[in-house]
């Protein structure tokens, strides 16, 4: 009776880590969206719009993703910027921003406005 119940327990334990390991390698680097509202998009936007320049102020947060690689958060997002008090055009951007773990700051790896 021993050898069965031990026999049952390591086929629920192999089965369990099997969905584990299913779980987490089927969403590990997916993209998902964020929610416009979440503060953290507006830090992450205003961010990015002073990287690209001091002068920038973002006027809206068009799109927000983020992605999860061995630890590192990744942001995409596409925002529209202008310069603060100016009738020069706005611009529409996109960005990735960093988050590595471990730190404080953000860090801009690529930006295209158009």
């Amino acid at each position: 009776m021993a050898a069965i119940s031990f026999k049952i327990l390591a086929l629920t334990a192999l089965v369990t880590m099997g969905q584990a390991s299913f779980l987490s390698s089927d969403t590990a680097g997916r993209i998902n969206p964020m929610d416009l509202n979440d503060p953290k998009v507006d830090e992450i936007a205003n961010f990015a719009a002073k990287a690209i320049d001091l002068e920038y102020s973002v006027e809206r947060v068009l799109r927000a993703e983020t992605q999860v690689v061995d630890g590192i958060i990744k942001y995409f997002m596409r925002i529209r910027i202008s310069i603060f008090a100016s009738n020069q055009a706005t611009k529409t951007c996109d960005v990735v921003v960093l988050d590595p773990p471990g730190t404080e700051s953000f860090s801009l790896t690529s930006f295209k406005c158009y």
